[in-house]
């Protein structure tokens, strides 16, 4: 995701950051992060290993799209205080 998203700005509300990395997400995946699915197999992610090309949706939607907005919310704030 961090390729794909790396050359658009920053939107400006956290909602519509959020709906990018949905759609980002999904796009990418083939699954949103809300499927019942634990994890999805993605042949491209394969390198070898245990878990190698699994994507687990429980992280993505629990873990990592919540820390994304916390930080994005975090910067706005920081930006505020130096405004």
């Amino acid at each position: 995701m961090s390729e794909v998203l790396a050359t658009q700005p920053l939107p400006p509300s956290e909602a519509q950051l959020a709906e990018i990395l949905e759609a980002t997400f999904e796009r990418l995946v083939g699954l949103p992060t809300g499927a019942q699915e634990s994890s999805v197999f993605i042949e491209r992610h394969a390198h070898g290993g245990m878990s190698s090309g699994h994507i687990s949706l429980k992280f993505w939607r629990e873990t990592a799209v919540p820390l994304l907005l916390a930080r994005y919310h975090a910067a706005l704030i920081g930006e505020d205080a130096r405004s």
